[in-house]
């Protein structure tokens, strides 16, 4: 990265002119949010004006109500229905991230920049640096002077003030700021964005987070919060997965908590997410060690296995990360 610029973009726009004339399926990630969605448009845009033909795959889980506006105007499709050539995969750290679906099956082109580095395509594009996937796409395309319509300016902004927490993470430098001023140059209203991100969560939702709240269990002399949602959970109040999103944010604003998680357990599957303020900590380290990943403040992992078989090796690593940075400090 030079300047607050990816070097790479000239790489990048030539394999994306390989695929022109191509049926191209373009996918992010399950439990997709608002990062994903925007990278996901911004490369449709960028294929279709290349001449390829792109098609724009609806996450197995679903999209969360809150999302739902940015794909007005495009039309989305299950992979299965589809007949494509090659496969493009957005905003994903790992190849089981697409979900089952694209297990077996290899990518062309990868846009990313999750820890570790996981060049699970055939053209990786992994940033670990950059802020969000939408900073490394609109970067791309501010650089070659690319055309931005509303709509992919609007779901890049999206992508980038959801991925750095309204601007606030360590992740974010000048120039991402920067990029995100030339996206609101293009006609959008932060307010009126804000409010259809941020204010129009279904009733669901705070019962689902009510049970959240009441969960919560600390550990490491409160400085790791751990709250828990099971199946029944979600069964009582007509939520799914989306409807969680942003929880496990909610322990961190308790006065001491260091780390906080969210241990959810739905349709079989158990998802571990990991918080905290501090990169020192290398949350991604932690995740890595139960096969998942992400960033040094954000991560966590799926896996099919009941909590009381890495339940102890989890909270145990995580107690002694926070005695290790603590032991640093002093």
């Amino acid at each position: 990265m030079e300047d607050g610029h990816f070097e790479d973009v000239e790489e990048f726009f030539n394999v994306c002119q390989q695929l022109r004339g191509k049926r191209v399926g373009i996918v992010g990630h399950t439990q997709i949010d608002g990062d994903a969605v925007g990278a996901q448009i911004a490369l449709f845009e960028i294929l279709k004006n290349l001449s390829g033909e792109p098609f724009l795959i609806e996450p197995e889980t679903g999209i969360p109500d809150h999302l739902k506006f940015l794909y007005e105007g495009y039309q989305l499709h299950r992979p299965s229905d589809l007949s494509v050539e090659e496969w493009c995969v957005v905003d994903c750290g790992l190849p089981s991230r697409p979900g089952k679906f694209f297990e077996s099956l290899r990518p062309f082109l990868l846009v990313d920049h999750h820890l570790p580095r996981n060049a699970f395509a055939l053209h990786n594009f992994i940033h670990p640096r950059a802020a969000a996937t939408c900073e490394i796409l609109a970067d791309y395309l501010h650089q070659k002077n690319f055309p931005i319509s509303q709509s992919v300016a609007r779901a890049l902004y999206v992508g980038l003030i959801m991925d750095t927490g309204n601007y606030t993470y360590d992740s974010v430098r000048a120039s991402t700021l920067r990029l995100g001023a030339r996206l609101l140059d293009r006609g959008l209203r932060p307010q009126a964005l804000a409010a259809q991100i941020y204010h129009r969560e279904p009733r669901r939702k705070f019962s689902l987070l009510e049970r959240f709240l009441k969960s919560w269990k600390f550990y490491a002399d409160d400085q790791l919060c751990f709250g828990f949602l099971r199946e029944e959970d979600y069964q009582n109040t007509g939520c799914d997965l989306k409807d969680a999103e942003g929880f496990v944010n909610y322990p961190r604003s308790v006065r001491g908590v260091r780390i906080s998680g969210l241990l959810q357990e739905y349709e079989g599957i158990r998802k571990v997410s990991l918080r905290s303020d501090e990169s020192a900590l290398r949350l991604d380290q932690i995740a890595q060690r139960f096969r998942g990943g992400g960033h040094a403040c954000a991560a966590g992992f799926l896996t099919p296995a009941s909590p009381d078989t890495f339940w102890d090796e989890l909270i145990g690593a995580l107690q002694e990360r926070l005695e290790k940075e603590s032991s640093h400090e002093g």
